[in-house]
């Protein structure tokens, strides 16, 4: 998708482009730029949403969140009516996945839908694909830059491990 895994975003994606007056993407001046990158909450200045990325086919909305600059985590939501051509799309990419598996999924008023995971695991990415995520009607696909989220961990281990100290 052209945002490189070993190196600080934004990189050379620029900023979206916003209204004047507002926080907001200005989306009449979206197609000018390209890919572009907009922090929706000033208050989570590690998270971003991608504007103009490339086309996959499945009307994906997709954010990134970064650790010390470092893209941790891409998140594409999109609709669940498209999960399978999703699946297809990870499968050309990624080969099978090594894990695939059911479970049922309850709404806060109790109602019951099956879902569909599919996980792929490497030295590089971890990716999990949900038929249903946080909402019913929308599926959820996280992938993970598996060294910086080690590095992350290993960080906020030794700081427990120091914390233990005190």
């Amino acid at each position: 998708m052209g945002i490189p895994l070993d190196s600080p975003f934004p990189g050379e994606i620029t900023e979206c482009p916003k209204m004047v007056g507002f926080h907001m993407v200005d989306r009449n001046r979206l197609k000018e730029v390209g890919t572009c990158y907009f922090m929706e909450n000033v208050d989570k200045p590690n998270n971003f949403t991608i504007s103009n990325g490339p086309d996959l086919g499945i009307g994906h909305v997709m954010t990134i969140e970064t650790y010390e600059e470092m893209p941790i985590f891409f998140k594409f939501s999109f609709n669940k009516a498209k999960y399978d051509q999703a699946v297809d799309i990870f499968v050309t990419r990624y080969g099978k996945p090594q894990k695939v598996y059911r479970e049922t999924v309850r709404t806060l008023a109790g109602a019951a839908f099956d879902s569909r995971t599919n996980i792929w695991d490497g030295a590089k990415l971890s990716i999990q694909l949900d038929e249903i995520g946080k909402n019913v009607q929308w599926a959820d696909a996280t992938i993970i830059n598996v060294p910086v989220f080690n590095g992350m961990k290993k960080k906020k281990e030794e700081a427990k491990a120091a914390a233990e100290k005190l």
